[in-house]
């Protein structure tokens, strides 16, 4: 069982990091939930880190999906193959999640110099990856503020923090620290776009999310992409706008 303590209680925060995407490992009742876990042909390199860390694949309880992309679903059909995790995912990802392909209509990047960077690597990247089939035991989340401590000991909620894409969510934490998938980032800084998506479907929206995630408590932002930092360089951003 995980140390449950108050408000700043520290919680173990493992993370494995393929192709410079982010998972996270939370300690839960009886075992960890991870957050993401994607890169189709990775499962062995997965394995491999997870040996590392010296967590086994069957103490994986939950696999919560920040949103339905290649690089943070792809590996779940691996893992529930030798885990009989539970997925935790909005209602919104089911119908991406069940196609196992990433989807890209009207997704823009935030310039002209990533739109270029996107042209070059993109026909290296593989946006289709094999469809998840959900179970009855998996939890679909419909409403916002979800809260996590009942199902997993974790104090926490999931809030709905679309513009990346339609579908994404995060992982807001009672002592403040946010897994927001890919709605902030912190790589590639050098083209200009601060710590937001390289890509996004509308950035209006996002900075609405972060809005949202300031509004909601949040101290420490763990992105997918990049180290943490904290909230107030969105702040910053949003005060620009």
């Amino acid at each position: 069982m995980p140390r449950l303590g108050g408000l700043h209680q520290s919680y173990m925060k493992n993370k494995i990091t393929i192709n410079d995407t982010n998972y996270y490992l939370l300690e839960c009742n009886d075992g960890y939930l991870l957050i993401d876990a994607g890169w189709s042909g990775k499962f062995n390199k997965f394995k491999e880190s997870l040996r590392r860390l010296s967590i086994s694949i069957g103490s994986i309880k939950f696999i919560l999906l920040t949103h339905h992309h290649h690089d943070h679903a792809a590996l779940v059909q691996d893992i529930r193959k030798e885990s009989k995790c539970r997925l935790i995912i909005h209602e919104s990802q089911i119908e991406y999640l069940k196609k196992g392909k990433t989807h890209t209509e009207g997704i823009k990047q935030y310039n002209i110099y990533l739109k270029a960077l996107d042209k070059i690597l993109s026909p290296f990247i593989k946006y289709n990856y094999t469809p998840i089939t959900l179970n009855d035991s998996d939890i679909i989340v419909t409403a916002d503020n979800y809260a996590i401590y009942t199902l997993t000991g974790i104090k926490g909620k999931i809030i709905h923090t679309p513009g990346h894409s339609i579908d994404s969510v995060s992982l807001l934490l009672e002592n403040g620290d946010a897994f927001v998938g890919d709605v902030a980032m912190n790589i590639l800084k050098v083209f200009g776009q601060g710590y937001r998506p390289v890509e996004a479907e509308s950035y209006d929206v996002v900075y609405k999310s972060w809005n949202k995630l300031i509004n909601s408590g949040s101290k420490t932002i763990y992105p997918s992409h990049g180290d943490s930092f904290s909230i107030m360089e969105l702040q910053k951003i949003l005060e620009t706008i």
